[in-house]
C-alpha cells in the first residue's frame, strides 16, 4: 500500500510542479527566450522596468521583426501573460543593429533566474506597446531624453513632458541611447510645476549625468534641481574644490537644508546619482551604491517652480556642462536594491541578459472530424489528474480500514 500511495503522490507532485510553456499566439512566427540572471539584484523585486538591450548584428530578431518593431511583444515564463514594454530604440539597419526596450517584470527574482519570452515576426500587427503601464504608479516622471528635437515626453501617465530652452543639443549619445548635452551657458529643460512634482511625504530622484572638464562657469552645476539653495524642494548638483568635480544631493526637509555626498567623479565618465527620502533619512547614492545618509523627518519643502534639467532657478542658475540622460523621479523612496538593480541593468544589460535560439511557431492543424488523440498534451493530463485522484482516494479509504 505505502507503494501505491507514494506513486500516486508522485504522480501529482509532477503534474503540479511541472511548468508548460504556451505559444501566445500563431500570428507571432517567432520567439526567444530571454534569461535575466539571478545576480542582477540582491532581492525580490516586483513591478521592476528592465532594460533589454541587444545589439547583435547576427540576432534573427533584426531581420524578421517590422522594421519599427510594432509587432514585438513580451511574455511571462508561460509564453502566454503578456507584459507592458516601452521601445526607446530600435534600428534594423544592417551595420547598426540595436534594440533598448524597457519591460515590466512581475517579480525579479533573486534566488532564480528569471524567464521571460519576446515574440516577434508578425507583419500585420498594430504597436504593441504599453508605455504609461510599464513605469508602476509611484513613477511621476521618467524622462528618457531620446528624443532628437521638440518636446521630451514623459513616459508615465502624469505628462510631466519637457521643453528644451534655449537650444538644448538634443541628438547627444546618452548612457542608455540618445540624451541632451548641455554648453554650461543658458540652455536647459523646463518642466511645469505640477501636483505630481510635488513631494512632501517621500521621493526619489536619479540621473545619469557626464561632465565635461574641470572647467565650471559657476562653482556650482546642476543636473536636476526645483528650485535655489534653501528654496530647493530636491535636487542633484555638483560643485569643485581642489580635488576635481564633486556630485552632492540635496533637498529641504523640516525647514532644514540637507546636502550630502560630495563624491569625486571624474570627466567624460557616466555616473549615476540617485537622492532618496523615506520619512526617516535622506540618502545619496553613486552608481548603485550608498555614499551618504543623514537622519531626517517631516515633510519636504513645497513650492511652485518650474523642475530643471541642467540648471537650477539660482542667480547664476549653476549650468550644466556635459550630459544628461535618464532622469526620473518617484513619489516614494525606492529600496537600496531596486537602485543597485537598475544601476546593474542600465550600466551593463548585457552581463544579466541570455538570448536564446529563435523559435519557430508550429502550423495550427486543420480541425477534422477525427476524434482527438487520446494522448494529446491537454488530455493526457486531465487523464493522469482522475487516475492519480482516484488511486490517491483509494488508498487513503484503505488505510483507513486497517
Amino acid at each position: 500500500m505505502s507503494k501505491l500511495l507514494f506513486f500516486s503522490i508522485s504522480i501529482l507532485f509532477f503534474i503540479s510542479s511541472t511548468s508548460m510553456c504556451f505559444w501566445y499566439n500563431n500570428n507571432w512566427q517567432y520567439r526567444q527566450q530571454i534569461t535575466v540572471s539571478s545576480n542582477l539584484t540582491s532581492s525580490n523585486l516586483s513591478n521592476f522596468p528592465l532594460l533589454v538591450s541587444l545589439e547583435d548584428e547576427n540576432n534573427p530578431i533584426f531581420s524578421n521583426a517590422q522594421s519599427d518593431g510594432d509587432d514585438i511583444l513580451f511574455t511571462s515564463e508561460d509564453g502566454v501573460t503578456k507584459l507592458s514594454h516601452e521601445i526607446e530604440y530600435y534600428n534594423p539597419t544592417a551595420g547598426s543593429r540595436a534594440l533598448k526596450i524597457w519591460v515590466k517584470i512581475p517579480l525579479l527574482q533573486a534566488n532564480q533566474d528569471t524567464i521571460l519570452y519576446i515574440y516577434y515576426g508578425n507583419p500585420t500587427a498594430n504597436n504593441q506597446q504599453d508605455v504609461e503601464n510599464v513605469w508602476d504608479s509611484n513613477y511621476v516622471m521618467v524622462q528618457h531624453l531620446q528624443e532628437t528635437s521638440s518636446t521630451h515626453f514623459d513616459s508615465t501617465h502624469y505628462h510631466n513632458d519637457g521643453t528644451p530652452m534655449n537650444g538644448v543639443n538634443q541628438n547627444a549619445t546618452g548612457k542608455i541611447d540618445g540624451a541632451d548635452r548641455f554648453d554650461g551657458i543658458d540652455d536647459f529643460i523646463s518642466i511645469a510645476d505640477s501636483n505630481s512634482l510635488s513631494l512632501t511625504n517621500q521621493l526619489t530622484v536619479s540621473a545619469w549625468f557626464n561632465t565635461i572638464g574641470n572647467n565650471f562657469t559657476n562653482n556650482y552645476q546642476t543636473v536636476v534641481s526645483k528650485g535655489y539653495w534653501v528654496g530647493n524642494p530636491y535636487g542633484i548638483r555638483m560643485t569643485r574644490y581642489s580635488e576635481g568635480p564633486l556630485i552632492f544631493g540635496e533637498a529641504v526637509i523640516n525647514g532644514y537644508w540637507h546636502n550630502i555626498g560630495f563624491v569625486n567623479v571624474n570627466p567624460n565618465q557616466w555616473y549615476y546619482a540617485v537622492i532618496t527620502y523615506d520619512g526617516s533619512n535622506f540618502s545619496f547614492y553613486l552608481n548603485g551604491t550608498l555614499r551618504a545618509q543623514e537622519s531626517a523627518s517631516g515633510n519636504i519643502l513645497d513650492n511652485d517652480l518650474i523642475l530643471r534639467i541642467g540648471n537650477n532657478t539660482g542667480p547664476n542658475n549653476e549650468r550644466w556642462l556635459g550630459y544628461i540622460d535618464e532622469v526620473r523621479i518617484s513619489n516614494i523612496a525606492r529600496s537600496p536594491q531596486w537602485i543597485e538593480a537598475s544601476y546593474n541593468n542600465m550600466n551593463n544589460p548585457s552581463n544579466y541578459l541570455t538570448f536564446g535560439e529563435q523559435e519557430t511557431a508550429q502550423p495550427t492543424p486543420t480541425p477534422t472530424p477525427a476524434p482527438l488523440p487520446l494522448f494529446s498534451s491537454l488530455t493526457s493530463i486531465i487523464i493522469l489528474l482522475v487516475l492519480s485522484s482516484f488511486i490517491l482516494f483509494k488508498t487513503i479509504n484503505q488505510l483507513n480500514y486497517k
